[in-house]
């Protein structure tokens, strides 16, 4: 198979196991209550700052990163562009597995809330990072 047809098809499984990983990371993060957090720091920042169409840019971002990129260096080294869509494949591989590990652990119960008892009085108090 030539370089530049399996760098194409790469970039194709690359692209789907970065759909798979976001799915999995919404799963385990909304599924498992806080217990679970996003690993990346920067996916995690935006995360936090922007919801879920943040990480959903960020990740649209990195695949369209990769894609040119490796489509550059396809013009002018194929054989290295297909190694470096393997090892990204590879790498993104390791990650959905570790996923998949985790989205075998037990999802926990939704807790009964009390309500607080008569006389207690509640304040809000903002977070501070």
């Amino acid at each position: 198979m030539k370089a530049k047809n399996l760098t194409v098809i790469g970039l194709i499984i690359f692209t789907t196991l970065s759909l798979i990983d976001l799915v999995q990371t919404w799963v385990l993060i909304d599924g498992h209550a806080g217990r679970i957090y996003e690993g990346n720091p920067l996916a995690r920042h935006l995360l936090e700052h922007y919801g879920w169409q943040g990480l959903i840019v960020f990740k649209i971002l990195v695949i369209l990163t990769v894609i040119t990129a490796v489509g550059l260096l396809m013009r002018y080294r194929p054989g290295t562009s297909a190694l470096v869509t393997i090892f990204a494949c590879l790498v993104l591989l390791a990650v959905t597995f570790y996923s998949r590990q985790l989205l075998k652990l037990p999802f926990p119960k939704p807790e009964k809330r009390q309500p607080p008892p008569m006389g207690v009085e509640l304040k809000l108090v903002p977070r501070v990072w």
